[in-house]
């Protein structure tokens, strides 16, 4: 959305929608155990300490689009730094490759800056690269040590999002006919199959839970909230795309119990939570509560809780039975989605300036707000948690990292 990590893989997110991992708590409640990014180990790493690092200088070129999304941060990670186990990747926006752990130590950085990164995967970074000439090209770096280990000529094609296929894993690009597809070998840069779904449709790709989707329309009417769209599952080996939902507007969560999470909407509100099979042959509605904007808001799956996170800093928090839990007017406008502490009992959230702010999971009440570490203005804050070290990304005309101590407040 969103980043979701199974497997040593940092899953891409679509949108705004943010993908993490759902858990098994119980129905109306939030999930007890950790999810994306939250640890269980201990409370912080051994020798740990507050700290902050400068990552680069972009010179400006962190640009943002109305809904606030940057315009050279892939539009399915929307992320600068991607965590894989206990490390941090950040690349794009002028950033230079860089692995950095998370005591804010620097395991090393390369001279090359991708304009996205993709994904962390099989022991290997991945970014694009703009030549130039106009086109793309995917490549794949050694989480080790930044080393380049191949290089793939993607033309002019969407740039990517890392699925599950098989133990190992590909990327999906799409060609410039908005039809094709392809996967890409995350250990080679090989294409493993191409295929086109259909003709006279106008289609976006989709990785939820790992699994490989295109959300199509007809040219014509693409965007037409009143024209369903159709939705086709690949199969992850051969590519075979299979349609299994037709789809109103809305926006997708995640992968559960087999299920792929989609959010419907009808005029400015999320009504609806589908549970749809992945095979086409099934499909449950649970209705949501009245009074849900899907307008400048970023929805996020925890265990069983849907948190609905609005640009004017209220959050709600709605179980998947469609009850809803809790609302708060945090008074801290332009929060980005909530990384989660099963250890806390508390969800995290930042701004642009890097501020914190921590919400008790269980009634939405402030626990605590930090101070702003820059002037406002960007992305909001990417977080990641590692027991209570939280790191935070944050900044537009600089790039900075820094690590918290949540146990001691903001």
């Amino acid at each position: 959305m969103a980043a979701a990590a199974a497997a040593g893989l940092v899953a891409a997110v679509v949108g705004t929608i943010v993908v993490l991992r759902a858990g098994s708590g119980p129905d109306g409640g939030p999930d007890a155990r950790p999810t994306t990014g939250s640890s269980a180990n201990s409370a912080l790493p051994s020798g740990w300490r507050p700290w902050q690092r400068t990552l680069a200088k972009s010179g400006g070129d962190v640009m943002t689009r109305v809904d606030g999304t940057p315009r050279t941060v892939s539009g399915l990670t929307g992320r600068r730094c991607l965590a894989s186990g206990t490390d941090l990747y950040c690349g794009g926006s002028g950033v230079a490759l860089t692995r950095l752990d998370t005591r804010g130590h620097m395991a090393w950085q390369r001279p090359t800056k991708p304009g996205d990164l993709i994904g962390v995967a099989d022991g290997l970074v991945l970014g694009t690269v703009e030549a130039s000439d106009g086109t793309t090209r995917l490549e794949g770096y050694r989480t080790g040590d930044g080393e380049r280990v191949w290089k793939t000529d993607i033309g002019s094609s969407y740039q990517g999002a890392v699925f599950q296929r098989g133990r190992h894993h590909a990327v999906l690009t799409q060609s410039w006919d908005e039809e094709t597809f392809q996967a890409v070998d995350v250990r080679t840069g090989g294409t493993l199959w191409s295929r086109r779904i259909a003709h006279g449709l106008s289609c976006g790709p989709d990785v939820v839970a790992g699994r490989p989707l295109a959300d199509c329309g007809p040219v014509e009417d693409r965007g037409d909230p009143d024209t369903p769209n159709r939705l086709y599952a690949f199969s992850p080996t051969t590519g075979v795309p299979t349609r299994i939902a037709t789809l109103g507007s809305g926006s997708f969560l995640a992968g559960r119990s087999g299920d792929l999470l989609y959010l419907e909407e009808h005029g400015d509100d999320y009504t609806d939570l589908l549970f749809l099979g992945t095979d086409g042959g099934r499909e449950r509605r649970v209705k949501l509560p009245l009074g849900l904007s899907a307008r400048q808001t970023t929805p996020t799956l925890v265990g069983d809780t849907l948190y609905f996170v609005r640009q004017n800093g209220e959050v709600t928090a709605v179980s998947t039975a469609g009850k809803r839990l809790w609302s708060r007017a945090t008074q801290v406008e332009w929060l980005g989605p909530p990384v989660v502490s099963g250890r806390r009992d508390a969800l995290y959230l930042g701004t642009a300036a890097g501020r914190v702010i921590a919400l008790d999971r269980g009634d939405g009440r402030v626990l605590w707000r930090g101070e702003a570490r820059t002037d406002p203005g960007g992305i909001p804050a990417e977080l990641t948690l590692n027991g209570d070290a939280l790191t935070t990304v944050y900044g537009f005309d600089s790039v900075e990292a820094a690590g918290t101590d949540v146990s001691r407040g903001g």
